[in-house]
């Protein structure tokens, strides 16, 4: 198991952090970071997301990676993962050459076995919620040695379920935006 992907295990959340702007992002980082949320994932669909990564390191990944060009310069800027929406071989070859982990979506069972076979670290449901947490149990009976990383329209409230039924960890986004209280729900989580 990827040294990050055993971080994850024990965290188990990660904030996905996708802003309109640097300065958006680093607000939403640091609330996420007062909440106890170690693992922050900066989506690169903004300008400058890789200087954001780089402010924030360490424990921060890049997100929404869809291209070769984006996964080097996220790397060169200090990630320490690679998200990607899809599979994409070029960016999990990129990921291998350098030692980071990759966490490739797919949804479908041949999408999920497509990329554990060329190398991915871990597998991004997305988007988690259209399936819910019976298809992941589903799928994780199928894959038991594959991690999941579910991610897309999960909250806080269904983070748990998640995590029951056999994901690795688990990526909240708007999930997270507008919470009351955020410190205090991140705590109380059991995760």
């Amino acid at each position: 198991m990827h040294p990050v992907l055993a971080q994850w295990q024990k965290k188990r959340l990660v904030a996905v952090i996708r802003a309109q702007s640097q300065q958006e992002a680093l607000c939403f980082a640091q609330k996420a970071r007062q909440a106890g949320i170690h693992w922050l994932e900066i989506t690169l669909t903004f300008p400058d997301a890789p200087r954001v990564i780089r402010q924030l390191a360490p424990g921060v990944g890049a997100g929404t990676v869809l291209t070769t060009l984006g996964a080097e310069a996220a790397l060169a800027h200090g990630a320490e993962f690679l998200v990607s929406p899809c599979t994409i071989p070029s960016i999990i070859a990129l990921g291998q050459k350098h030692g980071t982990l990759v966490v490739s979506g797919a949804w479908t069972p041949t999408e999920v076995l497509t990329a554990w076979q060329l190398g991915a670290d871990a597998i991004k449901l997305f988007p988690a919620h259209l399936g819910g947490v019976e298809y992941l149990r589903s799928l994780r009976q199928v894959f038991p040695e594959i991690s999941f990383f579910p991610c897309g329209g999960i909250t806080l409230a269904t983070a748990p379920a998640y995590l029951g039924a056999g994901a690795i960890a688990v990526g909240v986004g708007s999930g997270l935006l507008g919470v009351d209280n955020l410190v205090e729900q991140v705590n109380g989580l059991s995760l």
